[in-house]
């Protein structure tokens, strides 16, 4: 069974991973940065600021948006990259004898040894999930989403982790993201904290739109 899902996990890869040219490389190898979505998260932080001001015990609320924040993250990313890599040791395509000379990279960009499960997909779909808990709005839920699967797509893209790694990271973040949510309203509803939102969060979709906008503009300007 587990050499089956290999084998079919490498055809996948093989499959998806292609040399689009410049404009997809610089493209991809810009959206797959944590540090080029920044200005999305900050937008992210300055929505739940405003959420918090216009509530009763208004900086506890949002301080702990912050902290439930920051936590997700942490659990998103020590559980992949802390206990899961270093436990299952499954080399990333890019590290893989059998399949690393038919990939399309980007860059010279080939990753760490270790690439089950992706901490990528973990950390964006466990963000994903829990703003749109929060929020509940569609136009935000299908951006945050999109967010998450792009940022999933790209490390297949660069070719350094296999479907398999995206699809189990984004169980791991979904769950920690949902888990973070449930713990979240419980633990507002025992400090009699309002969790309801009356802001738009418009920003958001925004400026996500905006950074999907930037990194093709940057990508043209690099051909």
């Amino acid at each position: 069974m587990l050499e089956t899902l290999n084998s079919l996990d490498h055809e996948l890869m093989l499959w998806l991973n292609y040399d689009g040219g410049a404009f997809q490389d610089a493209f991809w190898y810009t959206l797959s940065k944590i540090v080029t979505w920044i200005p999305l998260y900050i937008v992210i932080i300055f929505v739940m600021y405003r959420d918090s001001a216009k509530q009763q015990k208004k900086w506890m609320k949002f301080i702990l948006l912050l902290l439930f924040t920051a936590l997700i993250f942490a659990f998103t990313d020590q559980i992949s990259a802390g206990i899961i890599k270093p436990w299952v040791q499954r080399p990333r395509p890019s590290h893989e004898v059998s399949i690393m000379d038919q990939l399309h990279y980007v860059n010279d960009y080939h990753g760490g040894a270790y690439g089950f499960v992706s901490s990528h997909a973990a950390n964006c779909f466990g963000l994903a999930v829990w703003v749109s808990c929060l929020f509940k709005r569609r136009s935000l839920v299908w951006a945050m989403m999109l967010y998450a699967v792009l940022n999933c797509y790209s490390r297949i893209y660069l070719g350094v982790h296999y479907p398999g790694d995206i699809i189990c990271g984004t169980i791991l973040g979904i769950l920690c993201g949902w888990l973070g949510y449930l713990c979240y309203t419980r633990f507002c509803r025992r400090f009699d904290i309002p969790q309801d939102t009356s802001v738009n969060p418009f920003p958001i979709t925004l400026m996500f739109w905006l950074s999907l906008l930037a990194f093709a503009i940057y990508a043209i300007i690099n051909l």
